[in-house]
Parts: structure tokens; C-alpha cells; sequence
């Protein structure tokens, strides 16, 4: 009999579903990559509270490989613990997209999940740094709370 793999708090991107712990970032983040993702678009980070990070995993990561989106999401739960206190906190899941602006369907079915599981919005993401200063604060995506984006230009996604 087959075992099942699925999310759980121990691995939330295990490698039988396709997810690599490679390139930049590697020892944080399991990257699922069915194309090389976009070095230009637009960027979401899914925020969840750490006690609902595994439900949030299953429910967004199927729905995202089933989509065949590029996405990378912190390795296992005491990863994402010690994010929650970094410069990092916010960045549980996030989505590579090709288009600068966010796809409202995607965006209004991640965010129905959210609504019906009844789990908890992690912290804002905070701003990436550039040379000295601070981008402007990602805008929030959807109308939950969980979502947050901006559009990028990346020479490097941590391949």
C-alpha cells in the first residue's frame, strides 16, 4: 500500500511533491519550480500564524501545484518560528507570477480557503532593503488579511 505524502509541520515541501531545498535560500525555503520562475512580475507573500501554518501549506500548495505557479515555502515549522522573529517575518509562502498586477482569481481563491478554514493572518511582510533605504511596505492583496504583494524585477529568485 502506498503511503500518502502530505504537509505536515515537519515538511511542509517534502521532495516526493516535487520540492528541492536548493540554490539561494535553500536551507530556509523548499522551491517547487515546474518552469523557471519569471525574474519579472509580480510577487505574493502568504503570512499565516504559526499554529495554522500546516492547514495553510495543505490547502494553498495543491492549489498552487495544481495551477503549476512557481513557489517556495519555509522548510518545516521551527524554520518558519525563527522567521516570524527575522527581518524575513511574513514570507510563509510566496508566489512567483509573470503578470505585474495580481490574478484576481487566484487571489479570490486563495483568500475563500483562508475565510472557510477559519485560520489566523501571520505578520505584514516586512520591506526588502535596497543599498541604504527601505522600499515602500507591500500592499496588501485580497480582502483576508493573509496576502500581501508587489511587482519585481530579480535577477536571481534564489534558483
Amino acid at each position: 500500500m502506498a503511503t500518502r505524502v502530505i504537509e505536515g509541520n515537519n515538511c511542509f515541501g517534502p521532495a516526493e511533491l516535487g520540492y528541492a531545498a536548493m540554490g539561494v535560500g535553500g536551507h530556509w525555503f523548499a522551491k517547487w519550480y515546474p518552469s523557471a520562475p519569471p525574474r519579472r512580475g509580480y510577487k505574493i507573500h502568504v503570512s499565516v500564524h504559526a499554529g495554522d501554518a500546516e492547514i495553510a501549506a495543505r490547502c494553498v500548495l495543491r492549489k498552487l501545484r495544481q495551477r503549476k505557479i512557481p513557489h517556495k515555502v519555509v522548510r518545516d515549522l521551527p524554520r518558519y518560528m525563527q522567521l516570524l522573529g527575522s527581518e524575513q517575518r511574513g514570507k510563509f509562502i510566496t508566489i512567483y507570477l509573470p503578470e505585474r498586477t495580481p490574478p484576481p482569481d487566484l487571489v479570490a481563491s486563495i483568500d475563500a480557503d483562508f475565510v472557510w478554514l477559519g485560520v489566523r493572518p501571520g505578520p505584514r511582510p516586512t520591506a526588502p532593503a535596497v543599498g541604504a533605504a527601505l522600499r515602500a511596505p507591500e500592499e496588501r492583496v485580497g480582502e483576508t488579511g493573509f496576502l500581501f504583494g508587489r511587482p519585481y524585477d530579480e535577477p536571481d529568485i534564489g534558483r
